[in-house]
């Protein structure tokens, strides 16, 4: 009898070999947010191949100015563009809509009005704004987790926090330096980040919110879109040019560097590069994982926010000073609402769960194939399945907790503030007054008790009906069924002291030991502080030790798949650092019938204004300019003046007012947001639908200069025709 194992193992090695190339060119040139300093080694061919005439030093180095000194990290979570060498600032609309909210008042609303400084002196300080300038990154794995081996987990991870600090420290050597150490793929590398901080930051223009949001919720997540989503600031320094507290002898910053901005012609499969700060990705989380998302996390927290949005809503519409108060939290929190909403659709239609299945598969089989794989890598994935199903039940009420509680009402945010000052104030930690008296006064400048103690009462009933009595909290189940005006209100909510301001000011300013009694035996903050600790005990150990249980086989994964992919490149996931992404302009096709170009224009806005919905609102004046067709140079082949465009750069929540490049590194729009039907990019990125869209910059000087006549900032500007 014949012995055909060799022929087996000769199968088997061919097969393997099969998964490893088809998991080396699944990955399509337009997915993945690269790391700047590693594209000259792993990128430059895609970059070629697209048509790009930009070296990796032109994007990145620390020898000479490049593309890096242009894009700051803006604010706490997006991107700017330096776009002179005077220090000025683009970025979007809805990134400065907190700064250019806490400039307004009912008199003066410079949301709905929109603001242009005609000069230096008019500019606006924004005291809660700064930036931050990337000076370099290096990777420092080896510093951070050599000779560990000897240790236990914990003992591990107290020594990677306490290597990460020393290093910082070492290097923050003032107050506008910034040192930051983040992990790459769950841990399995460490990069260091240095930034210089700038906290005198101006505010210099913005449309009104009818241009700067035009569409509103109605076209969030959605193309084709409409938006002029951009605003101006500048930044300020010392005479020597270096960072400073606002002071008005302050001088605008001398840039190393700026953004040439490219007026002509785009065309659909043209090149274009974004580079900025997306927020976070989770590409490779097995599939347990997107169907928790898909099925439970995303659904519920959609439920929670749909309560909060309408009744934020039904008081927005009928009060101006409400609407002023509440829109940047409404904003917010209809941005997670919406994008969820989407991410759903998208991981349905894109059968996510099912493919992450298919990859586990083959993952399984490359495992299975060597012994040593098998003993290192082969209970990952069955490690998975029991976590996850062990996690689902903490991780549901984690959400409750989240969006009720801590995210809930505006005097449960504030009771959490406040608790961490007599928190530290008992132990004898500094606590900057100053900064936390400003704190309290931009808390109750957006601040109505009416429709606070009605947001209370709708989540907390919400709380009591979908989660069990041993996780409420004394004072809940007391008031378990009295949530109701006549008494959670007159009984509850108004005997706070939290809902006067002087008083609080006052508790912070004088506070002692035995002034602490106020704040603990006040009923709201007594009802958040006992659903905290209700929380603490009975679910959030739990939810962390699973966690931490699901990171560090997460991590073993991401080793695995790394391994398994057999080259060096390997996507990596966002973590709010720099990242380099690069697609080209194109439209796609939603559903049957349905194709989009990737281009809009002015005329849109009209097609739109002429509806009933209320985000579609255009200010007069635009449209006088639309009907004498006063357009200057800002206009596209067919007459019209460009809005927006949409590319295949694969992006996230933080890539938001990011400069989007052309070939040359030439700045041809701002990024803004993404298609709808994308946006469960975060987890999986579907190139027939995943799409960024970008304001063009044509419609931006349009603005500036037709709208605004605001010349002074268009002779700022360097334009290449």
């Amino acid at each position: 009898m014949m012995n055909y194992d060799w022929l087996f193992r000769l199968r088997r090695a061919i097969l393997v070999g099969l998964v490893i190339l088809s998991t080396t060119f699944m990955s399509v040139a337009d997915e993945g947010m690269w790391i700047p300093t590693l594209l000259k080694k792993y990128n430059m061919d895609d970059l070629q191949r697209l048509g790009f005439r930009l070296s990796a030093d032109d994007v990145y180095s620390v020898n000479h100015a490049s593309l890096k000194d242009a894009v700051v990290l803006f604010g706490g979570g997006c991107t700017g563009e330096v776009i002179s060498s005077e220090g000025l600032v683009l970025t979007n609309h809805h990134c400065g809509y907190s700064s250019i909210q806490s400039l307004s008042s009912v008199e003066n609303n410079l949301l709905k009005s929109g603001f242009w400084a005609k000069s230096r002196s008019e500019e606006l300080y924004s005291p809660s704004l700064k930036v931050r300038f990337l000076e370099r990154m290096e990777e420092v794995t080896d510093k951070i987790t050599s000779n560990l081996e000897s240790l236990s987990k914990a003992q591990q991870k107290e020594k990677i926090q306490e290597r990460i600090l020393s290093l910082t420290q070492e290097l923050e050597t003032d107050l506008f330096t910034e040192a930051v150490v983040k992990p790459i793929l769950y841990g399995n590398q460490y990069f260091l980040y240095v930034y210089k901080v700038y906290k005198d930051i101006r505010l210099v223009g913005a449309p009104p919110s009818t241009i700067g949001k035009f569409g509103g919720d109605t076209d969030n997540w959605v193309w084709p879109r409409h938006t002029g989503d951009f605003s101006m600031f500048r930044i300020y320094a010392n005479t020597d040019g270096s960072p400073s507290e606002y002071s008005d002898d302050n001088i605008p910053l001398k840039t190393k560097t700026f953004l040439k901005i490219k007026l002509g012609k785009l065309e659909k499969g043209e090149p274009t590069m974004v580079i900025g700060y997306p927020g976070k990705t989770q590409l490779y989380l097995p599939s347990p994982a997107i169907n928790m998302y898909q099925t439970t996390s995303f659904p519920t927290r959609i439920n929670i926010r749909d309560i909060k949005l309408s009744t934020w809503k039904n008081f927005m519409d009928k009060d101006p000073k409400i609407e002023i108060q509440y829109a940047s939290k409404y904003a917010r929190t209809a941005n997670g609402w919406k994008k969820w909403k989407g991410a759903i659709l998208g991981l349905s239609r894109f059968h996510a769960i099912e493919r992450k299945k298919d990859a586990e598969k083959k993952f399984q089989l490359w495992v299975d194939s060597e012994p040593e794989r098998k003993k290192s890598y082969g209970s990952i994935l069955p490690r998975f399945d029991s976590l996850y199903a062990q996690f689902a039940i903490y991780n549901e009420r984690h959400i409750y907790y989240q969006e009720v509680v801590e995210r809930g009402a505006d005097l449960f945010q504030l009771s959490t503030i406040l608790n961490s000052f007599i928190h530290d104030k008992d132990k004898g930690i500094l606590v900057d007054q100053t900064s936390l008296l400003n704190k309290i006064d931009k808390f109750y400048n957006d601040y109505n008790p009416v429709v606070d103690a009605e947001v209370m009462m709708q989540l907390l009933s919400l709380y009591i009906d979908s989660v069990a009595p041993e996780f409420y909290g004394k004072s809940l189940y007391k008031i378990r069924d009295k949530l109701n005006d006549k008494y959670f209100v007159k009984k509850v909510y108004n005997k706070s002291f939290l809902l006067d301001k002087e008083s609080v000011k006052d508790f912070v300013v004088n506070y002692s030991r035995s002034e602490r009694s106020k704040l603990t035996k006040d009923p709201i903050f007594k009802l958040k502080y006992e659903m905290d600790q209700t929380y603490v005990f009975t679910s959030f150990f739990k939810y962390q030790y699973i966690n931490e249980q699901i990171e560090a086989n997460q991590k073993s994964y991401v080793k695995a798949l790394k391994e398994m992919n057999g080259r060096t490149r390997f996507k990596v996931d966002a973590n709010l650092t720099m990242r380099v992404s690069y697609g080209s302009i194109e439209g796609y096709s939603p559903k049957d019938g349905v194709i989009y170009r990737p281009f809009t224009s002015l005329k849109g806005i009209f097609e739109k204004s002429q509806t009933d919905i209320m985000d579609y609102t255009v200010p007069q004046k635009l449209i006088d300019l639309y009907k004498s067709k006063d357009f200057g140079n800002y206009i596209n082949e067919e007459g019209q003046v460009p809005v927006a465009f949409c590319a295949s750069n694969h992006t996230t929540g933080g890539n938001s007012g990011s400069p989007v490049l052309n070939r040359d590194g030439y700045l041809i729009g701002v990024n803004f947001d993404r298609c709808w039907d994308g946006t469960m990019s975060d987890l999986m990125f579907d190139p027939q639908y995943c799409r960024n869209i970008i304001l063009d910059i044509r419609y931006v000087l349009f603005l500036i200069d037709k709208f605004s006549n605001a010349p002074n900032l268009i002779d700022e500007l360097e334009i290449v025709q």
